[in-house]
């Protein structure tokens, strides 16, 4: 149910109109210290972990690869995971996702998230 008044106040997507399957996508933010290789296999393998189950039972017209995109913030690098999942329960499996990737991080010796902050350094001066 939608109210008249958000109809034309709001854009309304219906993800499932014609498909049951759509394109999401989960952003994490490393630091520009961290090996980005091991980030990105970090972020494609959670994304694996999570969606093959799930992938199982796909229709093989559903592409089932994750694919990444980057880009450079103030703080550090955004890693974009892309990935085919079911609408329905799309929040769900994105979370599911997060977890994951926020546990394997967690792990890497190389690789940090990156937050907004201020470092000071102080320095003797010779």
């Amino acid at each position: 149910m939608i109210p008249t008044s958000a109809i034309f106040d709001k854009e309304i997507v219906n993800y499932n109109h014609e498909n049951d399957y759509i394109l999401d996508e989960v952003v994490s933010t490393i630091t520009y210290e961290s090996n980005l290789k091991d980030a990105e296999k970090i972020v494609i393998d959670s994304a694996c972990e999570i969606m093959t189950p799930f992938w199982k039972k796909f229709p093989k017209r559903i592409p089932k690869e994750p694919h990444i995109r980057l880009s450079f913030k103030d703080s550090g690098i955004d890693l974009t995971v892309r990935y085919h999942t079911i609408a329905t329960k799309r929040n769900r499996i994105a979370t599911d996702i997060r977890r994951e990737i926020h546990k394997r991080v967690r792990k890497s010796e190389n690789v940090e998230f990156a937050y907004p902050h201020t470092e000071v350094l102080l320095r003797n001066k010779p």
